[in-house]
């Protein structure tokens, strides 16, 4: 659950109250498996690459992405011709989509950027 946090969210969680008896929940945990030690490997990896730091001109592709298919939709959903209105309802449903990932994005990477 950690893995997919940002620092600033990590360090929240040291905050929020402890429970009375941990050893009593480690012991009813399934233990660490290789597979979970091997992503915490990876996570940790990837994040001293770089890959967590954000790119203000990949950013500013995304937002572009987004405003123009939404704006294509609004253009095409309002002309006369059915083709054109079916083509930006579909141009629309995409920009939506797009938003929804972005705000998970954006979610996600609570940060000073």
């Amino acid at each position: 659950m950690h893995a997919f946090h940002s620092d600033k969210a990590r360090k929240m969680f040291l905050r929020l109250p402890r429970s009375k008896n941990p050893e009593a929940l480690d012991a009813q945990a399934a233990p660490v498996s290789s597979i979970t030690r091997n992503f915490r490997e990876l996570r940790t990896k990837l994040e001293k690459e770089g890959w967590w730091k954000r790119d203000i001109v990949d950013e500013v592709k995304k937002l572009t992405v987004w405003a123009t298919v939404a704006a294509g939709g609004v253009f095409c959903a309002n002309q006369a011709p059915t083709l054109y209105k079916v083509a930006g309802v579909a141009m629309l449903a995409l920009a939506n989509t797009q938003a929804g990932w972005l705000a998970h994005d954006y979610i996600h990477g609570i940060d000073s950027f």
